[in-house]
Order: C-alpha cells, then sequence, then structure tokens
C-alpha cells in the first residue's frame, strides 16, 4: 500500500516516497559481550585507529616527497608488525575516513562521542569534523522488517492496528535509534523512533567501562577533571537509550515555548510511545547544514539566529531546561521561517 506524502521542500535531505537519494548501509546485530570483551575490543579498535594513522601519514609523506627519511624508514619498518590490528577494508583510506569508521564499528557509545567530536571545529580540522557528521543521522540501518518486529515487540501490538502506512527509508539512521516517517490510522502524519537492538546492553557496558577510564584520567590530568566529564557524558547517553525521557523533555519544551510561536515542537503520541519507541508529530523542513544555509538571504539568516539566541537565552535564564543536543540533525528550519 502506497501513502502519497507531502513533496519534499527543495534542498531537504529528506527521502521522498519515490526512489530515496539516501542509501544505508545495513545494520548488523552484535551478540552482547561481557565488560571483559568490551574491553578487548575497544583497545582493537583503539590500536588500529592508531596504527592506521600510522599507514596514512606514511601514504601523507610519499605523496609530499619525504617517505625516504631515517624516520620515515624506521616508523615504516614498525608498521610492518602492527597488521594483525588494522581492518583490511580501512587501512587504505584517509584517516578521517578510518576514524568514523571505527567509531561504527565500537557501537553507539562511541558514535555520541563523535558526533560531539564533529561539531568541535574548533579543536579538530574541518577534514576530520566534516567525516564525522556523517555519524549524525547516516549510520547503518535496521532492515524494514525488523524494525517492524522491535515496534511490535515494544507496543505489544501489531503495527497494522496503529499505522496506516510505513515508509520502509528510514528518515535517519543514528548511533542509537533511526526513524522513518508514517501515517497513523487516524491519518496524522507521524515519525517513529525506535532504539537499534542490542544499543542499552552495549551502552550500558561501555559507561562502566568509561567511567572506569575517566577515573584513571583523574589521576594524571586532575585540572581538567576528566572524571567528572566523563560521569555527566555517561549519564547523559544513558538516559538517550530510553525515549520515555525523550518523550518527558519534548513535552516540557513544547509547554515552555507555548508563547513562542516561531519556535515549535513536535507534538508526542504517548498512546504510541514506550522506552524503546517515539512515536512524534512530522515536521517537514530544511537542516541548517551548509548546502541549506547558503540558500537562505542575509534577512533569513539574520533572523535563524536572533530565534537561537532567543531560544537559547530561554532555556538557560528562565526555563532552566536546555536543549544539550542542538546538533543539525536534531533541527529544521520551517519555510514560513518558523524553527523546530
Amino acid at each position: 500500500m502506497a501513502y502519497a506524502f507531502p513533496p519534499d521542500e527543495p534542498g531537504t535531505t529528506r527521502p521522498s516516497t519515490g526512489p530515496s537519494p539516501r542509501h544505508f548501509e545495513l545494520y548488523h546485530e552484535q551478540r552482547a559481550r561481557g565488560l571483559l570483551g568490551r574491553v578487548f575490543v575497544t583497545f582493537r579498535h583503539l590500536l588500529g585507529l592508531l596504527f592506521g594513522g600510522g599507514f596514512a601519514f606514511v601514504r601523507y609523506k610519499k605523496s609530499q616527497g619525504e617517505a625516504n627519511t631515517l624516520e620515515m624508514l624506521i616508523l615504516r619498518f614498525l608498521l610492518l608488525f602492527t597488521w594483525p590490528f588494522l581492518t583490511k577494508e580501512l587501512i587504505n583510506q584517509p584517516f578521517p575516513i578510518q576514524f568514523r569508521r571505527r567509531l561504527e564499528l565500537l557501537g553507539p557509545t562511541y558514535i555520541k562521542l563523535g558526533q560531539i567530536l564533529s561539531l568541535r571545529e574548533d579543536l579538530l580540522p574541518t577534514s576530520i569534523t566534516d567525516e564525522l557528521k556523517n555519524l549524525l543521522d547516516r549510520l547503518p540501518a535496521v532492515p524494514f522488517e525488523r524494525f517492524k518486529q522491535l515496534i511490535e515487540a515494544d507496543l505489544h501490538r501489531p503495527v497494522e492496528s496503529i499505522f496506516q502506512y510505513i515508509e520502509p527509508t528510514p528518515l535517519g539512521s543514528a548511533s542509537l535509534a533511526q526513524t522513518h516517517r508514517a501515517v497513523l490510522t487516524t491519518q496524522e502524519m507521524v515519525v517513529i523512533k525506535v532504539l537499534k537492538p542490542g544499543v542499552r546492553q552495549t551502552v550500558e557496558r561501555d559507561t562502566v567501562l568509561l567511567r572506569l577510564v575517566g577515573q584513571i584520567l583523574q589521576l594524571f590530568l586532575a585540572r581538567f577533571q576528566p572524571a567528572r566529564l566523563v560521569n555527566e557524558f555517561c549519564r547523559y547517553t544513558l538516559r538517550e537509550v530510553d525515549l520515555r525521557f525523550e518523550a518527558e523533555n519534548a513535552e516540557t519544551f513544547a509547554a515552555n515555548f507555548q508563547d513562542q510561536p516561531d519556535i515549535r515542537f513536535p507534538y508526542v503520541y504517548r498512546e504510541f510511545s514506550s522506552h524503546g519507541v517515539l512515536c512524534m508529530e512530522y515536521f517537514q523542513g530544511l537542516k541548517p547544514e551548509p548546502g541549506t544555509i547558503q540558500t537562505l538571504n542575509q534577512q533569513q539568516k539574520d533572523r535563524m539566529i536572533r530565534l537561537g539566541v532567543s531560544a537559547t537565552i530561554q532555556m538557560i535564564f528562565r526555563d532552566g531546561f536546555f536543549h544539550a543536543d542542538l546538533h543539525p540533525g536534531n533541527l529544521l528550519i520551517f519555510k514560513n521561517g518558523q524553527v523546530g
């Protein structure tokens, strides 16, 4: 059964119901590992990134005609012993791609870390932050049939009793969950967000490991309070694997901004939401990515800046309730000038 969604606005990256320009790799469910197994996997990928970066550095020096110095010859010799830690399909890739793929292979917790780093252009080269932006909503996706099974398992009812239509192609696939457009049996257009299988258990194990690393770093870098930073990251990430918190947050934001018609938050359909499923009002708009921003005139850009500053000031100084994940994947610009 097909459903005619409204056509996407020019410049939007959201797929239409026809052939989609977006392609998602297949998400592979991994068996749950114990803490010790997780430590081993994490250490192996970190070494793989370090040694893979060494090969990328050698290629760069070779392109500059500097590969035959004594230091480079020693480095190339030492790298010959690192093959057990390398991934064949990554070895010839540029370092930014290796970095992004290693984070993907490590799973949701490290992908969240990569998402944060993608916004830190003040700390990292643009080549790395641009590549890490692919972690925002272009990650491997759960197959459509499995996606529907997850909904039914969480809501304890068949999807046909709730949705008239679910679009098979995801709107986005992020570290912890993926989203699809859908139509309720009552004709409202919605977005369904579903946690990917196994992410909750993986995040719980990773946070134990990260807190241990934070305590170790605290011994050497106490001035920077790494343990406190890691604990805050872990607390925030653990809340993200229970979508009931996101539903509550969306409702709180909507109530706080009900007197601001130019700033919108989606309505949450509580009866079709749970700890692993979130059903929200569908918003159609443009993501504030570089390509989109270039299509706006200066007056529109100034308006977006004013709305963003106004919303941030209100959240911090009036409401005391702040959106801590304001990356482009969580924002939209509407055709009428509103933001959501």
